[in-house]
Formats: structure tokens, sequence, C-alpha cells
């Protein structure tokens, strides 16, 4: 109902404009609703969209915002809406850009008595069929200009002590600022260079910022001004470098946390990092070096998507699995997923594998290799199959080439090189090993080699650590096309 809703009012198609204009946040805070809403249901299963619609209002009435503990520092930053700062104060406060109103933000909405209710004027490819006939009249306007000069009027009187206000303006001098209506920036500027013992006025400095080259790559697309930014990010690594390791936190991504970086004594792998590494270094860096942040699905071009889907599907059916094998219970009623899943798990339950007595499922394991290196992991499932420990890994792929069943062995293999070292249920003797390929209900045993795994992990470990990230005639094949990096990377195909 909230997706009709949604699509109905236009407000879909609205964020999806805002997101390539000003970057993701409107998508992500539309995706935060729609979590909200699913967590809603799920609590309130006989509920309605008008009760989801009271409990957002309960929750805008609230004093604490969304996401923030009831008891904070008091040495901290605080990062608030103007809605969530009503009724609070503090010492300092920052009013960031403060931009005068675009004349369209007023007549964005309207309300259609007898349809929806308030839809955007924008709807689909062009206006609403509706907005002419209940266009926002003057005094429509007029209390959304109220409105918004009230907002303004909060947010000033939070502080205390000391109120900075900013806002990004085509002005060369404050002093050719003139005040027109509803430019509040501009009033606040007029103020404070009329009253100069009570208030301070800084131009601050533009910067410059980087251009995209008109050339364009082989496939006729712009090339990337990426230069300049790998250019600082090494240059970042190697003052990095120069910093005692004492001094250092251990981070995600590098040695000392997960996935491996200069400069540190220990690199942490899991199986697909150092599979990422090996598919392409490259991307390996762009994610887990520099974590440079991926761009949200609704914004990448279609190949490059996470498949969301997929992802839902293959994390239902492990959870159905796992509560199965660990509570009982009817694995069919336990699943809660899209539906190809349902058939997926009847397959499953009529394998012998499933009546195997289990030892553990979703087990933890971090294995220490070397002096170095920290391999971690989950196994699905640890059981018993003719008297021997087995490890079982569950996947949900749509199909399962060859490339894929090697890689998964490997995957496995590290699995059992833990295991051998008595880190998972049923002895340090060498495991059976079995991907299970849920989709076609096939159980495929992989044959040990334990002391191939580990080579293969401190190899990985050794050209990450050594910030080997050069591509060789072995990445040939690497799927460019389905990297959300690609328009950054300057080794792209």
């Amino acid at each position: 109902m909230l997706n009709r809703l949604l699509d109905r009012t236009g407000y879909l198609r609205h964020c999806q404009l805002r997101a390539r204009r000003e970057g993701p946040r409107p998508i992500l805070n539309l995706r935060k609703v729609l979590q909200m809403a699913t967590r809603f249901e799920g609590e309130a299963s006989l509920a309605g969209i008008a009760d989801f619609v009271t409990h957002l209002d309960r929750i805008m009435e609230a004093v604490i915002p969304i996401g923030e503990a009831e008891v904070e520092a008091a040495d901290a930053v605080r990062v608030l809406t103007i809605h969530g700062a009503k009724g609070l104060e503090f010492d300092v406060v920052f009013l960031v850009n403060l931009r005068r109103p675009n004349p369209r933000d007023l007549e964005r909405l309207f309300f259609d008595p007898d349809h929806m209710g308030f839809v955007m004027k924008y709807w689909h490819q062009g206006k609403h069929p509706r907005f002419k006939e209940h266009a926002p009249g003057a005094r429509s306007v007029e209390l959304a200009r109220q409105e918004r000069r009230r907002g303004v009027y909060v947010a000033l009187t939070r502080a205390r002590d000391l109120l900075y206000v900013s806002a990004t303006r085509p002005e060369e001098a404050p002093a050719d600022v003139s005040a027109e209506a509803d430019d509040h920036f501009a009033e606040l500027l007029q103020w404070a260079l009329a009253h100069d013992e009570a208030a301070i006025v800084v131009k601050a400095e533009q910067l410059q910022l980087s251009v995209g080259r008109a050339a364009s790559d082989g496939n006729g697309e712009p090339a990337a001004a990426v230069d300049e930014v790998i250019e600082r990010l090494d240059r970042l690594e190697r003052l990095r470098e120069r910093i005692p390791s004492s001094h250092r936190g251990g981070l995600r991504g590098e040695p000392g946390g997960e996935g491996g970086r200069r400069g540190e004594s220990q690199v942490r792998l899991s199986f697909s990092q150092l599979h990422q590494f090996e598919v392409c270094p490259a991307r390996y860096r762009f994610q887990q070096v520099w974590r440079v942040p991926v761009p949200p699905d609704e914004l990448l071009p279609q190949a490059a998507r996470r498949g969301e889907g997929a992802s839902e599907l293959g994390a239902a059916v492990h959870r159905a699995l796992d509560a199965w094998h660990t509570r009982a219970g009817d694995l069919l009623e336990l699943y809660q997923g899209p539906e190809p899943g349902q058939e997926m798990l009847r397959g499953y339950l009529a394998h012998p594998l499933a009546r195997a007595r289990t030892l553990g499922t979703e087990v933890e394991f971090n294995l220490r290799l070397g002096d170095s290196v920290r391999l971690k992991g989950f196994v699905d499932r640890v059981c018993v199959v003719d008297g021997r420990a087995t490890l079982v890994d569950y996947k949900t792929n749509a199909r399962l080439d060859e490339r894929l069943r090697e890689a998964y062995a490997t995957q496995l293999r590290m699995y059992g090189l833990a295991a051998g070292r008595g880190l998972l249920p049923g002895g340090s003797e060498q495991p059976g090993l079995v991907l299970f390929d849920l989709r076609r209900g096939e159980a495929i045993d992989v044959a040990p080699d334990a002391a191939a795994a580990e080579a293969r992990v401190l190899e990985g470990a050794r050209r990450i650590s050594e910030g080997d990230f050069t591509l060789g005639p072995e990445h040939r094949d690497r799927p460019c096309f389905l990297c959300s990096y690609r328009p950054l990377c300057p080794n792209r195909r």
C-alpha cells in the first residue's frame, strides 16, 4: 500500500529527480521510511496505512529524534533537523546553507480532495492531471511562506551563546547582498552588517573544484577526472605510513582491521574480500583500502546494481535454515521471504542432508595464519554425515557455473582449514565439505586441500600488505561493467 501511495502521489518520482540533482539523500530517506514501515507491519500486522501515519506523527512529536539514544554524551555534536530541535537549546548552533527559497518549492505539493490527498505537482513524466484544477492559490502559498519563516525562527532561537549561519551566494561581497522576499539569510546579513558589535560577517573562500576532462574513453563515455583524487589518496597513504602503529586504530579495510592496508602488522581477511582482491585488485583498493562510498542502487547503471532481491532471498533462506536447525519446528512456516525460497526449502527437506545431526549453525571462526594474517568467516552449518563432521555452505545463486563452483570450493577449503585447527565443532580431524545448491536441491562434495587454501590466503595477504594492487593478465576477464566504481576507475575496460 505504501509503495502504491508513493507512486500514485508522484513522491517517488520526485525523490528520484532530487537524487539526480542533489545526491542520494532523498532516496536514502525514502528507503528509511520503507524500512520503518516494514518494522511497523511486523510489530502490528493488522494495522493499516492510517495507523502507520499516526505512528510517524508520534515519532515526529517526540523530543528525541529517530536513531538517537535517550542519554547522550554531554561533550558531543548533535546533528538535527529544525523540527527535531524544537524545545532544545545549545550553547553553540550552526545553521547550514540557509539558501533562498526556490519559488517553485511552494507549488510542488497540492491538495487533491477527491483522490490521494496531498499530491506532487510533477507526476511521472509531466504535471499531475488534476494540478490545474487544484493548484495552490495565493492563500496556500502565503501559509507555506509563513511556515518557512517560523522554521527559520525556531533554528535561530536554539542558540544560547553563539549562532553561526552560513549560505552559498552568487554575490561577490556581503555588501552586495540585498534583502528580497523570503530571503532570510539576506535579512540576517544586513542586520549583522549594521550591528558589528554583536555579529561578525566572514566571507569564506571559494574552493576550486576539479573539472572533468572533455575527452572520452574508447566506449564514448566521458573520461573520469580522478587523477587528482588518486594522487591525494596516495599521498595520504604515504603520510599514514609515517605514523607509529600504536597511534592508529584498527579500521575495517586495512591491516589491523578487515581487508588490508600497508604500514601495520596484521591483515584481516574474509573469503569474500580475498575473492574480490583476486578478481580485481583495483576494485578492492577502492572499497576496502580507500573506503570510497558506493552509490546507492538507484543511481547506478542497471548492470551494476547489487541485486537487492537476490540478497533478500538468500538472507531469508539462511535465516529460516538457521532457525530450523537450531529450534526445530516447521521450516516452511519459519521462512519469511520471497516466494522462490519456499520451493528451495521444500527441495532441501527432501534431501538426506537435512536430517543429519546438527552440531552448529552460523558458526564464526577467527583463524590466525603465520604472524600477520587473520582469516575470519561464518560456516552456515556443521553436521555429522556417516560419523564424520561435515561443513555445509548454502548457495541460492540463479546459476552455478564452473568458475563459481571453484570459487565456493575455495571458500569451503578455507573453512576446512579452520576446522583442522580445532576452531569449529566436531574435532580437529579434516571434515567433509559440502556445497549445497538450494536452487537445484543438490549436494556437491568438495575435496579438502588445507595446504592450498592456506597458501592462497597468505599470498593474497602478502600482496595487500605490500600495497600491490597492480592488474595482470589474470585479471583480463574482470567484470568492469558490473563494478560500481567503473566511472572512477582509470583501469576500467
